[in-house]
């Protein structure tokens, strides 16, 4: 009987007093963030995070300062307004903004919290957030608070978007198309995110799924597609055999058919990438180095298509391109 009973003992220090690691990480947070297209014309995200099972004092809230792959400091606080935190209930927090871009939040005692505010998105970029008419384009980094401490936490993000509009996403898809998934905070920010209307073409390679996104619709041909899918299967194919498998769940490919309106053009991220061109600008001419100096011509590769003359220059005995914006030049410029 003493036996019996001591094994039960331990049974019960061990199921309850050390539960196993499965168990004891379901109790950590649950964050779980909301994002609305609320206002096209006044370009405004509503974006929501609700962050359940809060077991400390207090509870910083941060944005990223910068977005990955493109390592220039930002201040993204500074599109957000009516930020807002509130308790079950409804009863409303105040929270001390203690840097630029996070704020704290007094949780003795709560174990619950919603945040919200508005996210001004007006600038189309590969590292910043645009709302047009028929589309709504963002990046994690500039939408996602990240609960500090809590940085290998997954979490869930829905999204309400106008009637028709569809999504493209390197988040994890869900059996829901406007529910996704991160397993932590570093992927969650890291994937770009297209609302509204494109058109999608789906290849496979090594049993995972490939996008290519391109906005807006009809702008690039069936066949173009076709060429350029063609041209991505072989880059990843090669990839595959560099890193002895494709790394990664799915591969987003975003084309914008539309001038930037900041210098990010190209930006690449963990499971996808973001290219804008802008479309009415001519091509650089495949042969401008034999140019005279005095020649000119619009290199639409840069977010103003800035008219430049083009031509080479000499340094140390070295001939080299120089052309403003143009991939396959120098940075430096020289104005018409």
């Amino acid at each position: 009987m003493r036996t019996s009973v001591f094994c039960s003992a331990m049974l019960a220090y061990v199921v309850i007093g050390h539960p196993p690691p499965a168990m004891a990480q379901d109790r950590g947070l649950a964050i779980e963030y909301t994002v609305k297209v609320a206002d096209i014309p006044g370009q405004l995200f509503h974006v929501t995070t609700d962050i359940r099972n809060i077991n400390q004092p207090s509870l910083d809230l941060s944005l990223p300062v910068w977005s990955p792959g493109w390592y220039v400091i930002e201040n993204y606080a500074k599109n957000i307004s009516r930020f807002r935190v509130s308790e079950p209930g409804g009863r409303e927090l105040r929270p001390a903004q203690v840097r630029k871009q996070t704020w704290r939040i007094d949780t003795k005692g709560i174990s619950r919290v919603t945040v919200e505010f508005d996210y001004l998105a007006n600038v189309l970029s590969a590292n910043q957030a645009r709302i047009a008419p028929d589309y709504a384009f963002f990046t994690g980094t500039q939408l996602f608070l990240l609960p500090e401490g809590h940085r290998s936490r997954p979490s869930v993000v829905r999204f309400q978007v106008p009637g028709g509009w569809k999504i493209a996403s390197g988040l994890d898809e869900t059996a829901d198309a406007m529910v996704f998934t991160a397993p932590e905070y570093d992927t969650l920010v890291d994937q770009p995110t297209l609302m509204g209307q494109f058109d999608v073409t789906r290849f496979m390679l090594d049993g995972k799924p490939h996008d290519v996104v391109a906005n807006p619709p009809g702008v690039f041909s069936a066949e173009k597609t076709r060429t350029l899918i063609g041209h991505l299967t072989k880059l990843a194919e090669t990839q595959g055999r560099i890193f002895g498998g494709l790394p990664y769940k799915k591969f987003v490919y975003f084309y914008f058919f539309r001038p930037a309106e900041a210098s990010a053009g190209v930006l690449e991220h963990q499971n996808s990438f973001v290219a804008l061109w802008n479309p009415d600008a001519r091509r650089c001419p495949t042969t401008w180095w034999a140019r005279p100096r005095t020649s000119s011509f619009t290199c639409g590769t840069s977010s103003a298509s800035v008219r430049c003359r083009c031509g080479p220059t000499t340094t140390r005995g070295r001939t080299r391109r120089r052309c403003c914006g143009c991939p396959r030049a120098s940075r430096r410029i020289t104005p018409a």
